[in-house]
């Protein structure tokens, strides 16, 4: 073999190890960069999941504040029909002290309260229902209520519109919203 040949034989086998090498750095490069988008898709896949949970739960958060909010103003809007409601029965209460039947109301509570206290029981009432209850121990000393309050030796017995409306308040409190269709 002459130098001519070796140094052609020496040029052709570099070139073979560069093209070798430089095949084999682009298909190196080529994995890296096909694990390097494989890595990228799966941060890009879980922020996008992570950001979606985010999203929901933030929806549901939203959804749960407009809900709770939504039931305060129903329930504000019920205790102001109802306290509606009541205004209106007061209203009533002032006019059914009025009437003939509160005058017997009045008398029929007297006739129970002497009877269940005995006859030095002391009956209070507001200032101008004394005429209606002739032959009983009357103080006209009962404000802001209609009715009359019996009292002896400590003990009470109530028969006045707001301890009615007290001891009734529940049942009337779903008649009304009934009523309201609440």
């Amino acid at each position: 073999m002459d130098l001519s040949n070796l140094h052609s034989s020496l040029l052709e086998r570099g070139r073979k190890e560069a093209e070798q090498i430089v095949t084999g750095a682009e298909k190196e490069a080529q994995e890296i960069l096909a694990e390097a988008k494989r890595k990228e898709e799966a941060l890009v896949k879980e922020a996008q999941e992570k950001a979606a949970k985010e999203a929901e739960a933030l929806r549901r958060e939203r959804l749960s504040w407009a809900s709770l909010e939504a039931r305060k103003i129903e329930a504000a809007g019920r205790e102001r029909a109802l306290e509606s409601a009541f205004e209106k029965i007061k209203k009533g209460a002032e006019k059914f002290r009025k009437s003939k039947e509160y005058v017997q109301f009045l008398k029929n509570a007297a006739e129970r309260a002497v009877k269940e206290l005995g006859k030095e029981a002391v009956l209070h009432v507001a200032k101008g229902d004394r005429k209606h209850l002739k032959g009983f121990k009357v103080k006209e000393d009962l404000k802001d209520d209609v009715g009359l309050v019996a009292e002896k030796e400590g003990v009470r017995l109530l028969f006045t519109f707001s301890a009615l409306m007290e001891e009734k308040e529940d049942l009337l409190r779903r008649m009304v919203l009934k009523e309201l269709g609440l």
